[in-house]
Parts: structure tokens; C-alpha cells; sequence
């Protein structure tokens, strides 16, 4: 079992702020961990800013299975609750103002900074398959509940997502990637994404790839750390697990050092301390994040 608390507090002219961030993980068997994180701040605006707040919130709770006895697959589902309420006037609050839990071209009726309640219940599923070495098939499907109120008008949108991609090794550095998602919200509005990608191992469990979607399709919500508006753009992937720092993991013997890391879900956030790839995506129109 892991666990990890963190709290923070910021005194400025412009607004106090306060941070508080758990995670959680609990290994129920070899090949199945429970997941739990939470992050909650509050900013309220202080001199110019008096009387105006900003309350932000995300708790994820989910599950792992990662086979001991094969490195051919392993998966995550996971829940999420993301809410923000904004009161006074609408304007920066400090350091935490930043845009709605409905993301740019969601079509979830929010408005980043206006004064008012938002709210999204988000479930996910992550797939991630090896049929043979160099090889990886990552699928993911996920669906959101919306919810808008500014306390004269309510409003609510739902949407679903499908995605996959596919990377295949080139050689030893170099890797191929082909990415494709449909996106159906309320109403019947349907986005697609379709790119391809080229990756290349600056060091070992260090990649920086290249990309071009042809089409795209935007919710903040669903696409996670996936790049997936239309246009080039460039990201870094970073793979780290216990042993990066020092432990032993449990489990299967250790695999090769690039093998390894593409076992790992590629883009997926995991929601406590557990083994995960960060993703740090950069772009002329890069999705927000929160």
C-alpha cells in the first residue's frame, strides 16, 4: 500500500490560495491495485479581486490489472468527478484561474471564469495490447455527464469516445504510430481525429515524437494527455515506475528497457501511486488541461 498527502498555501496581493492533493494505491492481488487520487483548491481574491473565488476539484477512483503471468495486455478503468465553482464577478482570482471542467469544444455550455457551477462524472476504460514484441494496440473508450448552471439558465451534454492507436517499432529507436477516435455528443454532433506519429528514444525511457492530425476533434474532458486537434504538433514521453526510483516491482521478471515501457499505457494518467507514463505534449492549439 501507498500513499501520498500534499498541502499547500499561497498568500499574494491578488488572492489566497490553498492546494490539497492525495493518491492512494492498494495492490489487492498481484495483478489487480486499486487507485484513488483527489486534488482540491481554493482561491479567494483579495484588494481589486475582493469578493470574487474560484473552488476547483477532481477525485478519480479506479482499477489496474496487470497480468503476472503474461506482458501481452493489461487495462485500467477508472471514475471521475471533476466540479468548479466561480463566484463574483468572473475575473483572475490568483494563480488558479484557469478554464471550466468542460473543455474547448465540448459543447458542455460552460463558460471558463464566468461566475457559476460546473460539473462532469466521467468513466473510462484503457486497454493496452502487445500481440508481439514492438508491437502496441492502445484502445479507450470513455463517456462524460455535464452539467452547467450560472444561476439563471441549466444546462447539461453527454458524450462518448472511442479511440485506438497503433506503434510499431522501427528499430531500436524509432517507432511508427497511427492514431483514430469518433467523438458523439448530445444533439448528435460527431468529431473524428485521424494523425500519424514518429517517435524517436533520445535516451533510454525518453521519447520525443513529431505529429500531423489530419482531422481532429476537441473535449478536455475525454481526450486526457491525447493530442487530438487538427494540425502538427510535438510531445515528449517519459516512462517511469518504482524501480526509476530505486524499488523493486512486483510482479513478472523485469523485461528489456524499451519493451518494458511499451507495456505501460501510453497517455493514460493513473489515478494514485502506481506505476505510470507521464506525457508532456506541446502545440501551436495543444488541448487545456487541468
Amino acid at each position: 500500500m501507498a500513499m501520498l498527502v500534499i498541502l499547500e498555501g499561497r498568500h499574494g496581493d491578488d488572492a489566497d490560495t490553498r492546494l490539497f492533493s492525495a493518491g492512494f494505491g492498494f495492490k489487492i492481488d498481484p495483478s489487480w491495485s486499486l487507485l484513488a487520487r483527489s486534488v482540491m483548491s481554493a482561491s479567494e481574491g483579495q484588494g481589486a479581486n475582493a469578493g470574487n473565488a474560484h473552488h476547483l476539484a477532481r477525485h478519480q477512483i479506479g482499477l489496474a490489472y496487470r497480468p503476472v503471468d503474461t506482458d501481452s495486455w493489461n487495462a485500467l478503468m477508472r471514475y471521475e468527478r471533476r466540479s468548479e465553482r466561480v463566484t463574483g464577478t468572473g475575473s483572475a482570482t490568483g494563480a488558479l484561474d484557469g478554464a471550466s471542467v468542460f473543455g474547448a469544444g465540448g459543447g458542455s455550455g460552460g463558460s471558463a471564469g464566468l461566475p457559476g457551477r460546473t460539473s462532469a462524472d466521467i468513466v473510462s476504460a484503457h486497454l493496452n495490447y502487445n500481440p508481439r514484441p514492438g508491437t502496441v494496440i492502445n484502445g479507450r473508450y470513455a463517456a462524460k455527464w455535464s452539467r452547467a448552471d450560472d444561476g439563471l439558465l441549466k444546462s447539461t451534454y453527454w458524450a462518448h469516445l472511442l479511440q485506438a492507436r497503433y506503434t510499431q517499432d522501427l528499430n531500436d529507436d524509432w517507432d511508427l504510430g497511427v492514431q483514430a477516435g469518433l467523438l458523439r455528443g448530445k444533439g448528435g454532433g460527431l468529431q473524428k481525429t485521424f494523425g500519424v506519429e514518429l517517435g524517436y528514444q533520445v535516451m533510454k525511457d525518453l521519447w520525443v515524437s513529431a505529429g500531423y492530425n489530419f482531422v481532429g476533434l476537441k473535449d478536455r474532458d475525454l481526450t486526457a494527455n491525447d493530442y487530438t486537434s487538427k494540425g502538427a504538433y510535438i510531445r515528449l514521453r517519459f516512462k517511469f515506475d518504482e524501480t526509476t526510483l530505486g524499488g523493486v516491482s512486483a510482479g513478472a521478471a523485469p523485461l528489456p528497457a524499451r519493451d518494458q515501457t511499451k507495456h505501460q499505457p501510453e497517455a493514460t494518467p493513473t489515478a494514485g501511486p502506481d506505476p505510470a507514463t507521464t506525457t508532456t505534449t506541446t502545440s501551436a492549439n495543444d488541448n487545456e488541461k487541468f
